[in-house]
Formats: C-alpha cells, sequence, structure tokens
C-alpha cells in the first residue's frame, strides 16, 4: 500500500470506495473456488465451507449495495466505481453455485439500481439545458427573470449631494440630478 496525494491506493485496485468495489468483486467471484474445494472435504467440512462461501459473497452484495446508495449520481462518483457496479452481476454466479437466495436476487439490483441513477442523471441533465418544454436555449433570447446589476447604474445620490445648500448653483444641473437616469431631456 502506497499513499498518493488524495487517498490511499491499494495496488492496482485503485483508492478508497472503488478499491474496497473492486475487492469485493474478486472475493465474490473468487469464493466459487471455495465451493470446488468444499467437494474434495469430508461431508462434516463441507457444509462450514459452504457457509463460510455464502457469507462472502453476500457481505460483498451488501457492500456494492451500500457503496451504491453512498455514491448514487454517476457523475460524483470516484473514478472507475461505475464500472464495478457493470461487472457486479458477476456476483450472481457466486450466489447461485451455493443457493445463497438473497445473493441471487440481491446481486442484480447493484447493475439495474446504477443504471438507473444514470438515466435519471441523463434526464435531469436533459431538463436543465433544453427546459421544460424540450427546446434547447439559443443564447440570442431574452432571460424570463432578468436580473439588474445596481452596482453598475450610476448613482443619483452622488449628483444631489454635490450640490450645497446656501450656494449660486444653476438651477437645471439640480433638475437635472433628480431625472431618471438614461434619460435625455
Amino acid at each position: 500500500m502506497t499513499a498518493s496525494g488524495h487517498g490511499r491506493t491499494y495496488g492496482g485496485l485503485g483508492e478508497g470506495p472503488t478499491a474496497l468495489a473492486r475487492l469485493c468483486l474478486i472475493v465474490g467471484v473468487s469464493s466459487i473456488f471455495l465451493v470446488m474445494v468444499a467437494g474434495v472435504l469430508p461431508p462434516y467440512a463441507k457444509e462450514a465451507v459452504y457457509w463460510f462461501q455464502r457469507a462472502l459473497v453476500t457481505a460483498s452484495v451488501l457492500t456494492l449495495l451500500g457503496l451504491l446508495f453512498n455514491h448514487p449520481r454517476p457523475s460524483r462518483r470516484p473514478k472507475g466505481l461505475t464500472e464495478v457496479f457493470i461487472y457486479s452481476p458477476s456476483l450472481f454466479l457466486a450466489a447461485w453455485v451455493t443457493g445463497v437466495w438473497a445473493g441471487v436476487f440481491v446481486a442484480p439490483l447493484v447493475p439495474l439500481f446504477a443504471l438507473g441513477a444514470w438515466v435519471a442523471e441523463k434526464l435531469r441533465r436533459h431538463r436543465t439545458e433544453f427546459g421544460a418544454d424540450g427546446v434547447k436555449d439559443a443564447g440570442h433570447s431574452t432571460p424570463q427573470n432578468p436580473t439588474v446589476n445596481v452596482d453598475a447604474m450610476p448613482s443619483r445620490a452622488s449628483s444631489i449631494s454635490s450640490v450645497s445648500p446656501g450656494t449660486d448653483q444653476d438651477p437645471s444641473s439640480i433638475t437635472a440630478a433628480l431625472e431618471p437616469v438614461g434619460r435625455t431631456p
């Protein structure tokens, strides 16, 4: 294990949640080999190996579901995590080998939820880009709610305050200071 600038890198597994997801996928799928080993064991040890394999698969599937719910939006997921979610149906085979029925039914949900999140994000982006009516803003129309930059407007108070009482100032300059900005008399 080496430390990188952002987090810990675990060999070729990646960083953080991606490394955990890849490790779960590798351990869950490779647990199929435990079933092969159990075939040559005595009957009392065979059942223990089966339960151990079932626990590994169940833990892998539940961890992937937890990671999916912690990182639901594909655009905000750590690099490589969506790829692991796509490969997660391979846990279905590992669950099916020993009859972990919870794994058989839950393992396909991880990629389905990941696909659903991807579709939902694409639809959300489409709505923000094109609007509710489905027409893309061409950029030349006026906005519906224009905002006025008050700081960029010339201040009338500075013009009015420049007139001092008791001085001989032209009355037209006072009237001009009271006129709305942008109008010409």
